[in-house]
């Protein structure tokens, strides 16, 4: 009978355990807070159908010295998760594509839905989609609070929630 007991201890102990690390995290004061944004009205964007991708990743600004690695990550990522390859291609190639655009970085298109990296705060980003379209905006900078080099990596921190919430790499 004992093993039984140990049995029916662990799920409700680690119920528990999870329940204070929730809490514990909501309350973490020196965690940026994660704004929940109502659904848009468009149709799904399906990344993949049928073993076959359209969507494509546009680099649409410079970003700083972490983008470049975290947008190969992301392909690597995409492709251990769905068995496909996701092509990078130029904003200019970006015009004639047909298909899903994950847009990365600060630009006009993303102005226009209300992303603007320079007014999000030092780390900030947000992800936002649109018909046939991702939106991973975050606040780049080489230079913080006047101190050279302390870099504020926003669209690649967009670009890793983006793997986790939505790839789920870990």
């Amino acid at each position: 009978m004992y093993p039984f007991r140990v049995f029916q201890f662990v799920p409700l102990f680690c119920l528990l355990t999870s329940i204070v690390a929730v809490a514990a995290a909501l309350q973490a004061s020196d965690l940026m807070p994660v704004t929940f944004q109502s659904a848009p009205k468009h149709a799904p964007i399906p990344l993949v159908d049928m073993g076959k991708t359209t969507a494509a990743i546009v680099l649409r600004s410079e970003g700083t010295k972490d983008l470049k690695p975290m947008v190969r990550e992301l392909q690597e990522v995409f492709k251990l998760t769905t068995g496909v390859d996701l092509p990078a291609i130029s904003p200019k190639a970006a015009e004639k594509h047909e298909g899903v655009l994950i847009n990365l970085g600060d630009w006009d298109g993303a102005a226009t839905l209300g992303l603007v990296g320079s007014k999000m705060p030092i780390e900030g980003f947000a992800i936002k989609t649109a018909p046939n379209a991702v939106f991973i905006v975050g606040h780049d900078d080489n230079e913080v609070d006047g101190v050279k080099d302390a870099v504020s990596s926003g669209t690649a921190w967009g670009v890793s929630e983006f793997m986790e919430r939505y790839l789920g790499a870990r």
